[in-house]
Order: C-alpha cells, then sequence, then structure tokens
C-alpha cells in the first residue's frame, strides 16, 4: 500500500466502494452495523450456504434413511 495511514472514514467509504470484491456482500445475509472480527465466528450466513441446507433438510423429509442413497446428493 502507498497510502499514508491513518485513514478517515471517507478514505475508507471510497475503498469500499472501488472493492471489485464488493459484489459478493450481495451473497450473504447481512446485519446492518455488524462487523465481524471473530476469528472463531462463521461470519454472516451465505444464501448458498442457506440454500444448501435447506435442500438437505428437504431431502431428509422426503427421503428419510433412503436418502444415503437416493435424493439429488445421496
Amino acid at each position: 500500500m502507498t497510502s499514508p495511514l491513518p485513514f478517515s472514514r471517507a478514505d475508507a467509504i471510497t475503498r469500499d466502494l472501488a472493492n471489485p470484491l464488493r459484489a459478493f456482500r450481495e451473497r450473504f445475509h447481512l446485519h446492518p452495523g455488524t462487523i465481524y472480527m471473530d476469528g472463531n465466528s462463521l461470519g454472516p450466513l451465505s444464501h448458498d450456504a442457506e440454500e444448501a441446507i435447506l435442500a438437505a433438510v428437504q431431502s431428509w423429509k422426503t427421503h428419510g434413511i433412503d436418502g444415503w442413497t437416493q435424493g439429488e446428493r445421496p
């Protein structure tokens, strides 16, 4: 990084807006005002994870024990 420290809030906002990974925020259930700084946290739930879990529960409900060998992801 070539910019001197410390950064201002305006600098942080400008950098956030220019961040090429910014679009990934839309893939998560975010809680406004919450910042995850805990290394032992799962972090926010992603929409992909939610979909996969709901599909697994639906398969379990539909197939029961046979879900080990049947369904979309046996």
